[in-house]
């Protein structure tokens, strides 16, 4: 099975948020995001949810960022499919 991939992306230097449109039992669709900070370790990239005080201003910003990217794009779902957010 194919990874699926995020709908949208927001990156902010390290900080990267990923908004994925999800489906519920009863097909209802609807978005969640996930926030991460991606490092170097070694040769390879990881992620963490872990942030210093440096990096939260880009945090509140991605998540400010993917709230108003879900609420524009919540519309696009019909409305038989929309789960209030």
């Amino acid at each position: 099975m194919a990874k699926e991939k995020p709908v949208h992306r927001i990156v902010l230097g390290k900080v990267r948020a990923a908004i994925w449109l999800n489906t519920n039992e009863e097909g209802d669709r609807y978005y969640r995001t996930s926030i991460v900070r991606r490092y170097r370790k070694g040769e390879e990239w990881a992620e963490s949810n872990s942030y210093s005080p440096e990096e939260l201003p880009l945090v509140s910003q991605a998540a400010q960022m993917a709230c108003s990217w879900m609420c524009e794009h919540h519309e696009a779902l019909s409305d038989e499919e929309q789960v209030e957010l």
